[in-house]
């Protein structure tokens, strides 16, 4: 299209209007010049070829007994990737719609009956006796019969070179090569600290063992293809711990900088979903500057993720049904160690519902689809989460390198005070002049916390007021009216 408007531009306006009368008179050709989009061709030929394509087939190794055949290939044909990417760019190219014919080609195997010859005698003598694998004072013994089972047929060369050698292959003995693993293995542990609710103290980090199944599968192979010294011995790998000892120390963990305990009670399913929610925070480290998120290491509450139903506080201000009830209770514990420790909250929002059980002011509600706890680590040094729940209590230390930092607050009375109404509700449940209180409603108020964190000269690191507004929803009473 841009070289045919060139035609009748550029040549002055005389020289233009010219060219464009001419052109009702007389045809003119324009080249056409155009790209393809060189990776979708190439994704549309893959495509057929998955469909097309018969791979040649290289020979193998046969067992009957103790004696050892081959097995013929077979040539293959698949689709002549080039070919049919030069027909399909000439095609496109040229605005044409038609057929175009898919070029196969034909293929050989790799290996020639010939080339596989010596394959049959490596596997006569690899089954020919038991080969033993040995690490340290641990042995493990493979007889013939299941050297055979695990034989397995590579290529090795190319062209005319190319030959087929028998392995012993790490996936056909797969059960074999598990059981060795396990008794070799070593666990690896990371440098951790053990914590009592004051102090950290940081354990030593280990290095593990491991077997390396591919060195000692080929170990394996070249023992059983000795007539004679049939032992081989396992490739063990040294593992080292992701977090070191050195590691650890830096990181300056050393005594809690900030705690808190509640107090719970409910349904079997509450508390699994506290227990389960704690168990995922504990342990949790953060980098100096790093914020923690509730939603992000909790994660969605579902029920392969191990949460239950449980009542939670809906959007009107009822108790209702739903996964991961309960865990607020997590949220407002975990809140008020961070505010103790003196840490930057970034995110907080109080229940809709008062509850008496949560410090006044200081309650914490999360939702995954909706608000989050965060705060942020600005100690200078990482610090660690630890989390301790009962079937009554639950416990959240903050450890980390105590920077004499001060935490004080106070908290207001109430204030908008707005007095509960009543909401009647007709059911033929009940009989007429029956009433029952089908949730209870509360009070609308509000107060608010004034928080003030100091370092260790005196200096005020931040100050903050968390507003709390609770509120007012009816007391809702259902009245009979069956007769």
């Amino acid at each position: 299209m841009a070289n045919a408007l060139r035609v009748t531009r550029g040549h002055g306006l005389v020289g233009d209007a010219m060219t464009r009368i001419g052109s009702y008179f007389s045809k003119r050709s324009v080249d056409l010049n155009g790209r393809i989009n060189a990776e979708a061709v190439d994704l549309f030929i893959a495509d057929i070829a998955g469909q097309l394509d018969s791979p040649a087939v290289n020979p193998t190794l046969e067992f009957l007994g103790a004696a050892v055949t081959v097995k013929d290939g077979a040539p293959g044909r698949v689709v002549d990737g080039p070919d049919l990417k030069a027909r399909l760019v000439e095609t496109l190219l040229s605005l044409h719609s038609t057929r175009v014919e898919v070029p196969m080609a034909d293929v050989l195997p790799e290996v020639t009956a010939a080339g596989a010859e010596a394959a049959v005698l490596e596997a006569q003598v690899m089954i020919s006796s038991p080969v033993v694998l040995t690490a340290g004072d641990k042995k493990w013994r493979m007889t013939g019969q299941e050297i055979q089972a695990a034989i397995d047929c590579v290529v090795q060369g190319q062209g005319e070179a190319a030959r087929l050698m028998a392995v012993i292959s790490s996936a056909k003995a797969k059960e074999f090569f598990q059981a060795v693993a396990e008794e070799v293995a070593i666990p690896v542990f990371n440098a951790t600290w053990e914590t009592d609710g004051k102090k950290a103290v940081l354990l030593e980090a280990s290095s593990g063992r491991e077997l390396d199944v591919g060195k000692t599968a080929v170990a394996l192979t070249n023992a059983a293809k000795n007539p004679t010294n049939r032992v081989a011995e396992a490739v063990v790998a040294e593992v080292k711990p992701d977090r070191s000892t050195e590691k650890a120390a830096s990181m300056g963990i050393e005594s809690a900088i900030g705690s808190f305990r509640t107090e719970f009670e409910g349904t079997a399913n509450r508390i699994a979903n506290i227990a389960r929610a704690a168990e995922l925070i504990n342990g949790t480290l953060l980098a100096p500057g790093e914020e923690f998120s509730f939603n992000h290491v909790v994660g969605e509450r579902t029920e392969d993720r191990g949460f239950h139903v449980a009542k939670v506080v809906a959007p009107d201000g009822t108790l209702q049904d739903d996964l991961g009830g309960g865990i607020c209770q997590v949220a407002t514990t975990i809140f008020n160690a961070a505010f103790f420790a003196g840490l930057e909250i970034t995110e907080r929002k109080n229940h809709s519902l008062y509850f008496d059980t949560y410090p006044k002011g200081r309650d914490a509600t999360v939702s995954w689809d909706g608000p989050d706890l965060r705060f942020l680590n600005d100690t200078g040094h990482w610090i660690l989460i630890k989390a301790a729940a009962t079937k009554t209590s639950l416990l959240f230390v903050i450890y980390g390198t105590p920077d004499g930092r001060t935490v004080s607050y106070s908290t207001s009375d109430w204030y908008e005070l707005e007095p509960q109404g009543v909401r009647e509700e007709r059911t033929d449940e009940l009989a007429a002049g029956q009433t029952r209180i089908k949730d209870k409603g509360q009070d609308g108020r509000s107060c608010s916390v004034a928080w003030v964190v100091k370092s260790a000269d005196g200096t005020v690191l931040r100050e903050r007021v968390f507003e709390s507004r609770y509120p007012m929803y009816n007391k809702i009473v259902e009245v009979g009216t069956k007769q």
